[in-house]
């Protein structure tokens, strides 16, 4: 058994190890804890999310200071010239700050991508932090071997004490007959996140990077956990996404866009699995192994047709955006490294994370990035068709739109750009095209999401006089009216109705629930979280032909999730107007 002293010794030099990084975490739980109890929701910080993009830089920050000390520490760089980095982590992680916009905890996903690709960034730093200019790619490999082990040890540990802790407290509570608020679950969940998993991954991080220089053998269970789960998966993925490619081929038909995601995540898992078994690639006395090595690239070139024939057959029609932008790089990264792979004797696989990195950073930032470059593409997209439409002229709206006639598929092209333009807040691109006064009307359609009153500005078709408004009913498969609520776990229990047009909202105690938009506006004890219902009505209304009223869906309920409190929707009234969904009215119960 190993001492509590022991224990507490290796924590006690592990922060005298890693101050910043574990500093760094103390902070963004510490903030986590003055947010979940003490900011109100209609304060100023609540409003701009200031303390949540202060933690969400934070958690970006734990992996970019790891992977620094590391490299200090393997490097053996002086004090002077680490403050120096510091310095300049610093200054990268407050530009990062201000990338971090309140659109991204509302509907707007892309901004969400944004930042998740910073963390996967600085996450891979953290894996050639050591050896990222090593020969012996051994090393490198073993130290990589006991990142993904570490890793894998900590979350373990991590979801354990979580799991007892929440426990411990729920049974507290019961036993004891207190009312404890869910606000001290998630803080459990957060220290242990934060605090507990960070000091306990870098505890374990050897004093002596020499251990890495040795010869030790490969895990078994490495080799069980890749031979007998990773590449089974490959090969399932594998069978699926070659009977589409020969479906395809055979009937002639135009590959479906979303094909490219299945072959994306079939890419990673094949390149993750190659690199797990990398020093056995070319043991022959393991067969499924060997051949897995030896074929998985000269597999996955056909797939990147097809994957590249998808992507450029939704670009040409409908322009670059953000996504189809990654998935284009992504691709390029995949072919490349495979082509090396292929072609190269030695294989060195440092080049897989560091060029990772590279096209990572430089698709995030600059003119040439994801970002700027899909709203300049979707600009000009814009102006051509204004101008094929004789509606733009010398860079000017025609006054004169009695004559103009719009195709259909012209019509929503330009509205679909104008909402692009309008979630990016980039509508001032269109302000040397249109006046002052009529550019404040085409931002009030866009804010109010009445996207026929853009139409007088750029000549289009009044969607009113065309009768193009649906009304569309879900309803759960079991209504609540008939059926008991299992509220096993929960104290309350508060029905809501609320309408678009209400000002007000349902208020019972200290819950406060508003629809907001799309979404979902829960202030319980001062503590604001938005549900966005996007995703819930594009996958329920999307495959939908608009022919029955209403539609019952297959599932008992929907339920969504706030914290560890429950949210049953039983019906959404939604209305359809042109290519928009707004909700006009959802009927649910808030379980707390």
């Amino acid at each position: 058994m190993i001492p509590i002293k022991k224990i507490g010794a290796d924590f006690y030099l592990t922060i005298l190890r890693f101050p910043i990084p574990i500093l760094t975490s103390l902070i963004a739980f510490g903030l986590f804890v003055f947010e979940n109890h003490f900011i109100k929701s209609d304060s100023f910080f609540a409003k701009n999310f200031v303390l949540v993009k202060v933690i969400l830089s934070c958690i970006t920050a734990l992996s970019s200071f790891i992977a620094f000390d590391i490299y200090a520490e393997k490097n053996s760089i002086s004090k002077s010239t680490r403050m120096g980095f510091l310095l300049l982590i610093f200054c990268v992680l407050g530009l990062h700050y201000y990338t971090i916009t309140p659109a991204m905890f509302d509907n707007e996903q892309i901004f969400l991508s944004r930042y998740l690709i910073f963390v996967v960034i600085f996450h891979l730093m953290v894996s050639v932090s050591a050896y990222v200019k090593e020969k012996d790619l051994s090393r490198f490999w073993q130290f990589n071997q006991f990142l993904f082990i570490r890793f894998f040890t900590s979350v373990i540990f991590s979801l354990t004490l979580i799991i007892g802790l929440v426990s411990a407290l729920w049974a507290i509570e019961n036993l004891f007959g207190l009312d404890i608020s869910g606000k001290y679950y998630t803080d459990i969940i957060f220290f242990v996140a934060l605090i507990f998993n960070t000091l306990f991954f870098l505890m374990g991080i050897p004093n002596n990077f020499a251990v890495f220089s040795n010869t030790i053998e490969y895990k078994n269970a490495l080799r069980i956990f890749v031979q007998y789960i990773m590449i089974p998966m490959i090969g399932i993925y594998l069978i699926i996404l070659y009977f589409y490619l020969f479906k395809i081929v055979f009937l002639q038909k135009i590959p479906d866009g979303w094909v490219c995601v299945p072959i994306l995540i079939f890419s990673f898992i094949g390149i993750l699995a190659y690199l797990l078994i990398y020093p056995i690639r070319n043991d022959r006395s393991k067969p499924i192994i060997f051949k897995f090595a030896r074929y998985f690239y000269f597999i996955l070139l056909p797939l990147l047709s097809l994957y590249f024939i998808a992507i450029i057959l939704r670009i040409k029609p409908y322009g670059i955006t953000e996504d189809r932008y990654l998935l284009f790089i992504l691709g390029i990264w995949i072919l490349v490294i495979s082509l090396y792979i292929i072609v190269s004797k030695r294989d060195n696989i440092i080049i897989i994370p560091t060029s990772l990195i590279v096209i990572l950073f430089l698709s995030a930032i600059g003119p040439w990035g994801m970002f700027q470059l899909s709203i300049q593409n979707q600009v000009l997209r814009l102006e051509k068709n204004l101008k094929r439409n004789h509606i733009l002229s010398h860079n000017e709206i025609l006054h004169d739109k009695t004559k103009i006639k719009l195709s259909e598929n012209d019509a929503k092209s330009i509205q679909s750009i104008l909402q692009f333009l309008y979630k990016r807040d980039e509508l001032e691109k269109v302000r040397k095209w249109i006046p002052e006064n009529e550019l404040n009307n085409l931002k009030l359609a866009m804010d109010s999401n009445q996207l026929y009153k853009l139409y007088p500005v750029f000549g289009l078709k009044d969607i009113k006089d065309n009768n193009e408004r649906f009304s569309i009913f879900i309803n759960a498969n079991k209504t609540f009216s008939s059926h008991p609520i299992n509220i096993q776990g929960y104290h309350f229990i508060q029905q809501f109705q609320l309408n678009q047009e209400d000002e007000n909202d349902d208020m019972v105690s200290n819950v406060s629930i508003k629809l907001k938009r799309n979404s979902l506006q829960i202030n319980h004890a001062s503590n604001p979280a938005f549900i966005s219902m996007d995703s819930i009505i594009h996958s329920i209304l999307l495959p939908t032909i608009f022919t029955e009223n209403p539609i019952t869906i297959t599932k008992d309920s929907i339920i969504l999730y706030n914290g560890i409190n429950k949210i049953f929707i039983e019906s959404i009234d939604v209305e359809k107007v042109d290519t928009v969904f707004n909700i006009k009215q959802i009927i649910g119960y808030y379980l707390y």
